[in-house]
């Protein structure tokens, strides 16, 4: 089938109302900003506040089945329907509000904006490296598939149904994510409570030195083949099995002298010490000689302290005692220096490392494969609803339901 193109704005207003500068002070929104929202996912509309309370960005009325784009740092896909939005529902003006017109229903507006087509479209229209953003009016030039409305309507329900099952599909593998890293936090705590019941306890600050990273200018980022690895926070989800080796930003010795930064020494265990990934408690050990961004902590082992069982130990300390209070969360490095750690002897300690290291490998190894697996899982709903949107498929013919035929193909993968 073949639909005609047609630019967003002969199907949707832009921008339909807005929040005057007058609106009363005490007047409640609900406000929702980027990060409350995600590719194709329901909004959270946040409790309400006074309007005086919200930020100046809080100015686009949103009513029920509007879209709302992101035309700003777009590489986020912070795209989204309100399906049912309160009647104080408000966005941030980094969104551009999307209102269907008669002819156009509002679920295929949503699929045509979530297609892989359109989202390509706008970030090859973006415009900014490291902060990325699209004008609205550049926005609503994309062009979009529009069939007659009836066949919208079929599409839209075609699309419904078999995302749905996708989803379901996408939440059980997260969920079954969820518990083998439970698991494995659920056996390190108990190899360290037990521990702590029969060894001595000592301050981290006598077995260990513990020092922040320093500043990483844009400039220096990007280069590949230098001879340190500069570690950002971001690293800390790529560790394989614990351990951090390679890095995509890389100084030479000069460069780092320049900027005064430390060279940790391999064995060194790294951390987030401020913003939300400090909560997550993320640790991992330096393989190599490396540099850390100034958002993350060092703490290098000193006398007989195995590197990968301070890791461990690292891991089992509750880090919400040591989180300063504050918008952004930022770690008390004074107490945490402070917090004691069972010390068995080394012998004893590489002994609890060999059984949690087999924990773990066991563990990364079954959440790669479901990692790879989530991974399908999106493509694949991408890739229908890019195809049924722009007419390469037709909803209207028996098909396998996209999802059976997905849950088959993820079982090839392991």
């Amino acid at each position: 089938m073949r639909f005609p193109l047609v630019p967003l704005k002969f199907g949707a207003t832009l921008n339909g109302a807005t929040l005057p500068e007058t609106t009363n002070p005490d007047h409640e929104i609900r406000y929702c900003e980027i990060s409350d929202i995600s590719y194709g996912k329901t909004i959270s509309w946040p409790e309400p506040i006074a309007f005086k309370e919200a930020p100046s960005r809080a100015r686009r009325v949103v009513r029920p089945g509007d879209t709302l784009v992101s035309t700003v740092r777009t590489y986020l896909k912070a795209i989204s329907t309100a399906d049912i939005a309160p009647c104080n529902a408000v966005a941030s003006t980094g969104f551009a509000t999307l209102t269907p017109a008669n002819h156009l229903e509002p679920r295929f507006l949503k699929y045509a904006v979530l297609s892989d087509k359109f989202v390509f479209e706008v970030s090859r229209r973006s415009t900014g490296v490291s902060y990325p953003a699209i004008t609205p009016q550049e926005l609503v030039r994309i062009p979009i598939h529009r069939p007659a409305i009836e066949v919208q309507r079929t599409i839209a329900d075609y699309l419904d149904h078999e995302t749905a099952e996708i989803d379901a599909l996408i939440a059980d593998l997260e969920h079954t994510s969820r518990l083998f890293f439970e698991r494995l936090t659920a056996r390190r705590d108990a190899a360290f409570a037990s521990a702590r019941a029969k060894h001595p306890l000592r301050r981290l600050k006598t077995v260990a030195s513990l020092r922040g990273g320093n500043g990483f200018p844009h400039a220096e980022q990007g280069h590949v083949d230098r001879e340190l690895p500069f570690f950002k926070v971001g690293s800390l989800a790529g560790a394989e099995n614990g351990v951090l080796r390679s890095s995509e930003n890389t100084i030479d010795h000069e460069t780092a002298s320049r900027l005064g930064a430390t060279t940790f020494a391999p064995g060194t265990c790294v951390m987030a010490k401020i913003g939300a990934a400090l909560l997550l408690a993320r640790t991992a050990t330096l393989a190599v000689p490396s540099c850390i961004d100034n958002n993350m902590l060092g703490i290098t082992p000193v006398g007989d302290m195995d590197p990968t069982y301070l890791r461990f130990a690292l891991g089992s300390i509750s880090i919400a005692p040591f989180a300063l209070p504050g918008a952004v969360p930022s770690l008390d490095v004074g107490a945490f220096r402070d917090a004691a750690i069972p010390v068995p002897s080394l012998t004893e300690q590489r002994a609890i490392v060999e059984r949690l290291n087999h924990e773990t490998v066991t563990s990364d190894d079954a959440v790669a494969d479901l990692t790879r697996a989530i991974t399908l899982a999106k493509e694949r709903r991408a890739a229908l609803i890019t195809a049924a949107v722009t007419g390469q498929i037709d909803v209207t013919a028996t098909h396998r339901p996209a999802a059976e035929q997905l849950a088959d193909d993820i079982k090839e993968l392991s």
